[in-house]
């Protein structure tokens, strides 16, 4: 399930592709926010993905 109409497989290969531009200078990624309450699985996933996202953008221009 995925609110955005995009897979995480295809956002982490969006941000691979935009990173690699001159101009990209900075991620910016919107609040997380799992809409299942009380439940920490949801959570740890959100996070999980956003730190994916995060490392991503970080090792295209680490290079």
């Amino acid at each position: 399930m995925t609110p955005s109409g995009f897979t995480p497989e295809q956002t982490r290969k969006f941000v691979h592709h935009f990173a690699k531009l001159k101009t990209a200078s900075y991620l910016h990624i919107c609040e997380g926010a799992p809409g299942i309450k009380n439940e920490v699985t949801g959570s740890n996933q959100v996070g999980k993905y956003i730190s994916y996202l995060i490392s991503d953008f970080i090792k295209v221009n680490s290079i």
